[in-house]
């Protein structure tokens, strides 16, 4: 869609530069309370495969010793999930109910360590800085993450 009107001097017309959509950087985590259990930034649109194939890498890195319950919000894709190991649960999130989602908190957190010193060059330093802001989430944010999910549920 395009503007109606732009700005431009009197002597010239305007003219609109259309930037094309930047491609899309997702990051999949998974956090407990007390650090991050898996961090995963692709340079894709997260679908149902991808995201299964990151819940089988989870389950491998839980092990199967501990019973474990995995909260998720109601995204399409994560009720599309097949948990395929008997030790883990999911529990979703009520709908329409965001205040409940700290994952928005600690999202804000990356995006900003992220953006802070300098703007990447390319994707893959974009990639890069990403895994490496998650290894420094502070401990009180992952302790609220905990109080938050224990209230819940």
């Amino acid at each position: 869609m395009f503007r109606s009107h732009s700005w431009a001097r009197r002597e010239g017309t305007p003219n609109p530069i259309i930037h094309p959509r930047q491609r899309i950087v997702s990051m999949i985590l998974v956090v407990d309370g007390l650090n991050i259990i898996h961090c995963e930034a692709v340079s894709v649109s997260v679908n149902t495969v991808l995201f299964q194939e990151y819940i089988d890498e989870v389950v491998r890195v839980l092990g199967t010793e501990e019973e474990f319950t995995l909260v998720m919000d109601n995204v399409r894709i994560h009720h599309n999930v097949e948990m395929r190991a008997q030790n883990i649960q999911i529990k979703y999130l009520p709908p329409y109910s965001p205040f409940l989602n700290p994952y928005k908190e600690i999202f804000f957190y990356l995006k900003n360590n992220v953006r802070r010193n300098t703007t990447p060059a390319g994707r893959n330093e974009l990639i890069s800085k990403m895994r490496e802001a998650c290894l420094s989430i502070p401990i009180k944010l992952l302790h609220t993450l905990r109080k938050l999910f224990r209230s819940v549920f």
